[in-house]
Order: C-alpha cells, then sequence, then structure tokens
C-alpha cells in the first residue's frame, strides 16, 4: 500500500469517526499514524461505513456556518470573553434551533485588537460599519467585546447594552462580555440576524392581547402572545420572587389580561430581576417559520448557509479566509492547496479528503469539522 493511500484511509477514518459522534472539537490537521493496523481499522471501518452509511442525508434542512470574534485592546489586554466561553456560546447556538433543523458550523474565532471597539463603541450612535474590516465572509459573525455603551429598555442610566444586531435581518451582532451565558444573549442576537423581533416590539405598531392583529403587529409572529414588557409604569410591575407581570396596562381594545410570553428566546422577562428568572428560552413555530422565510428571501444569509452536497476542485489559497461547509458530503477533488497564512474550515456530515488535498499552512491554519447536529 502506498504512502498516499494510507495518509488518505487513516484521515477517512479521523473524520468519518468525528463526523458519526457529532463531535463539535475541531479537528486539526496531522501526521498519521503509519502502521499496518491503522491501516487496517481504516480499511475495515471505511468498508462498513459504506455498507450501511453511504452518502446518507442529514435530517438537518440548514447548516449555517457562524464565526466567532474576541475583541481586545490593542496591547491584547481585557478579551470581551475566553475560548472556552466561545465553545459554550456556540452549543447554546446550536441548541436552540435545532428543532428547526437548522445547524450552525463553528467556523472558528480569532482575537481583534481594537481599543475603541472593545470598551468604548456606542450601540445606536456609532456606525456599525465599524466592525465591517473584521467580519469573515460567507458566515454570521459575532463579535465579543468587553463592553457596549448604549441605552438598555432593561435598566436606566445608560447601563450599557447587552447584545446588538443593529438591524433585523443581518449577518453580524455583538454581545457583551455581561452577557455571555445570560439569557441564552447569543442566540437571541443571532434571531434577530435571522429576522426574529423582540416578543415586546412596537415599531410595526402595538399588538393586542387578543391576537387581532398579530400578523401585522409587535413581533409580526401570530403564536407569540401580547408582550407587555416595556410599557410606561406605573402600569405593571413584576414581582420580586417570580419576575411576575402584575399590572393594569391596558390594549387598543382596553384589554389588560396580560399573559406575558416569560419563556421565549426573544423576550426580556428573564432579566427582569437579578438573578435571572426564566431559563430554557426558546422560539415559538411561529418564529422559527419567520427565520425560515428569512433564510429563503435575504441574499447576505443566503450565503451563509450550506449546500446539500458540494465537491471542491482543483485550486490554491494561500490568504485571507476560506470557508466551505456542507449538509451532507464534502468532497475535495484534484489539486486542493490550502497554505501560507490562510485561516480555512471545512465542514459537514461527512469529509472527504481524497489525493491531491494538501494542508500546508504557515501562519494560518486549517479546520476541519463535523456539523454537531444529528
Amino acid at each position: 500500500m502506498t504512502k498516499t493511500t494510507l495518509k488518505y484511509i487513516t484521515t477517512m477514518l479521523v473524520v468519518a469517526l468525528h463526523s458519526l459522534a457529532a463531535n463539535s472539537q475541531a479537528l486539526k490537521c496531522a501526521d498519521p499514524k503509519k502502521d499496518s493496523q491503522a491501516v487496517q481499522m481504516a480499511t475495515d471501518y471505511l468498508r462498513t461505513h459504506a455498507a450501511n452509511k453511504g452518502n446518507q442525508a442529514q435530517t438537518v434542512n440548514t447548516v449555517i456556518k457562524v464565526f466567532f470574534h474576541i475583541m481586545r485592546l490593542s496591547n491584547g489586554n481585557s478579551p470581551g470573553a475566553t475560548a472556552a466561553q466561545i465553545t459554550s456560546e456556540y452549543n447554546a447556538l446550536v441548541s436552540s434551533y435545532t428543532a428547526n433543523n437548522i445547524c450552525f458550523l463553528n467556523a472558528g474565532f480569532n482575537y481583534v485588537d481594537n481599543d475603541y471597539l472593545d470598551t468604548a463603541f456606542v450601540a445606536g450612535v456609532d456606525n456599525p460599519t465599524l466592525f465591517s474590516a473584521y467580519q469573515v465572509p460567507g458566515c454570521i459573525n459575532v463579535f465579543y467585546p468587553l463592553k457596549i455603551k448604549g441605552s438598555n429598555p432593561a435598566c436606566t442610566n445608560n447601563c450599557g447594552v447587552g447584545g446588538t444586531s443593529f438591524q433585523i435581518p443581518n449577518t453580524f451582532c455583538l454581545v457583551g462580555n455581561g452577557n455571555i451565558g445570560l439569557g441564552n444573549t447569543v442566540a437571541h442576537e443571532v434571531g434577530h440576524c435571522l429576522g426574529l423581533f423582540h416578543t415586546f416590539e412596537r415599531s410595526n405598531g402595538t399588538e393586542t392581547i387578543n391576537g387581532s392583529n398579530a400578523s401585522t403587529a409587535g413581533d409580526l409572529v401570530t403564536d407569540t402572545p401580547a408582550d407587555p414588557y416595556g410599557l410606561t409604569t406605573p402600569c405593571y410591575t413584576t414581582s420580586k420572587n417570580g419576575c411576575l407581570y402584575t399590572g393594569t396596562c391596558q390594549d387598543a381594545n382596553g384589554a389588560s389580561n396580560y399573559t406575558p410570553p416569560y419563556t421565549n428566546l426573544m423576550a426580556y422577562w428573564w432579566a427582569a430581576s437579578t438573578p435571572a428568572c426564566y431559563g430554557n428560552l426558546a422560539p415559538t413555530n411561529g418564529q422559527y417559520l419567520r427565520v425560515n422565510a428569512t433564510l429563503s428571501t435575504y441574499a447576505p444569509l443566503q450565503s451563509c448557509q450550506s449546500p446539500n452536497d458540494y465537491t471542491l476542485n482543483t485550486l490554491t489559497v494561500s490568504s485571507g479566509f476560506f470557508m466551505q461547509s456542507v449538509i451532507n458530503s464534502l468532497t475535495t477533488n484534484g489539486s486542493v492547496n490550502l497554505l501560507g497564512s490562510v485561516i480555512s474550515t471545512l465542514g459537514g456530515a461527512h469529509t472527504y479528503l481524497k489525493p491531491g488535498f494538501k494542508a500546508s499552512p504557515t501562519s494560518g491554519s486549517i479546520t476541519i469539522r463535523p456539523i454537531p447536529c444529528n
């Protein structure tokens, strides 16, 4: 057996085993073991895998590439997140959308050293394009600054912002360090990127309690109840022991029997007191339908999505970012060279690196990941 065949079979074994385990850990390029036992194990496994699995499609309908950026001061101090937190944030994001058969591929993370963006950026005042130079094409980009300045409806005195997506929909958002792990902020902000409004949204008109205008007012979703959060006090208060709405707020019909969406991913009731009151925040079926509609119509997000299968034909990339993901099978063909300073992530349910594939980064990195769903 030739050296090339040995390297190919062993690489295939590692990638396929991790794919079946749906492990979100990255597979870094490494030298394969050069012994007969490894070859036999790989051959036996691939034979069984081909017979039992083949190129069986996954049940996920959509795979979206997402890239994370940890902001720091220009001297490298005061990071907005740790690598371990990024892993946790990614896992939380994945778990929030699997019910809708939407999965995310972790395309990686990097550090962005910029004093202003790490600690002084003011949401709603400063231009969001300040983050444009750092965005990775073809991905939803999530930035983690140490602090986001700005006004927040959840507090007074310009206490800062936990996260923002700037517009709905969008392909990038911010999550402040103080909101890591709180209220699943990363999935909330990505929800805005995917077209979801707050449940208490009023820019579209105020939703009535009986839902008669639910499709044209509020969050434009019919199965989320009207949300009185943020209405001018003293028409309501929240109990300190349960974060429950108590009030006399009236809608346009004069009704006041609000039943707030306490556990909705796009609501703020989880933050009504400290510690936060509600966990296991999730979208509704109607919100998932809105996400699907956004993904099928908003062109910038379509570039972040993955085909079922893809063949990566002869090419050489030696700088910048190169991201390619699939739902099912990604296969290389011919001379595929990832070199130099390129930062590249390849991923899918199955990744087949055939003879002719070469990963030889110098200052860059090459990562192969399975999708974590199913």
